[in-house]
This record gives structure tokens, sequence and C-alpha cells, in this order.
């Protein structure tokens, strides 16, 4: 299977943390069935690293 190039992030104070560090999101939605309010980020180095960042901290 190949992997998404796509993160959906459902955490608004991840959502928070990664505008902190300059990345955007490139859509918002609303889960089908939960109405969550999710966003998704295109997968770089730069969001990667964040990712990592964030896990470290919590």
């Amino acid at each position: 299977m190949k992997q998404s190039k796509l993160f959906p992030c459902y955490s608004i104070p991840m959502r928070d943390y990664f505008t902190s560090k300059g990345i955007k999101y490139e859509l918002v939605g609303l889960h089908p069935k939960s109405h969550d309010m999710f966003w998704v980020y295109i997968k770089t180095t730069e969001l990667e690293k964040a990712m990592q960042e964030w896990s470290l901290k919590s």
C-alpha cells in the first residue's frame, strides 16, 4: 500500500503548534460520522520535524 502524502490533524493544540511553526494546512473538513473538524497538511520534512517535536512534548 502506498503511504499517504497527507496528514489529517484532529487536534486543535497540535494545529496551533504547527501554526506557531509557520506550517499552514491545505484544507479544513468535517469527519462524516463524528462531525469533528480536522485540518489536512501535506507531509513535508518541516511537518515531519514538527510532528516529532510535538511527540516529545506530549
